[in-house]
């Protein structure tokens, strides 16, 4: 399997799990020690910006758009992750009004697994440039 199959499985897998927890989601369950509660999120990231669901509909749209037209740029793994959750979310967004979110950790905001693909692709892309202008500075 070459990397950009994997990277598409993964993102697909992940799409399609967080929205079958979002639509499936009623109540609130505890699993070893993490709370599951459905949530509606109409702001951004942390909670921030609530009440705004309609202005961030074609911002997010727009973002969606750019790492699209980046892709190249931005590597496989990193638009991968990011698009699929960031997707994920947009759906939510035009179907509900709002992002559902449900993971409840307790000492950090609740979000979904569509927030922490986004979190770990841009980590990825990241730490991708932090590598790229390392080796770049040694090779000086």
């Amino acid at each position: 399997m070459d990397v950009r199959t994997g990277a598409s499985l993964v993102a697909t897998t992940g799409f399609i799990a967080d929205q079958l927890i979002k639509a499936t989601l009623t109540g609130t369950t505890t699993i070893t020690g993490v709370m599951f509660r459905r949530v509606a999120n109409t702001g951004v990231s942390f909670g921030l910006f609530q009440g705004y669901n309609a202005f961030f509909i074609p911002v997010v749209a727009a973002v969606l758009v750019g790492v699209w037209s980046l892709r190249d740029e931005l590597g496989v793994w990193p638009t991968a992750l990011i698009l699929s959750g960031g997707v994920s979310n947009f759906v939510d967004r035009v179907v509900y009004g709002h992002v559902v979110d449900y993971v409840d950790i307790g000492f950090w905001p609740v979000f979904n697994v569509a927030d922490a693909m986004i979190v770990v692709g841009i980590a990825a892309l990241i730490v991708g440039e932090l590598r790229v202008d390392g080796e770049e500075r040694n090779e000086n």
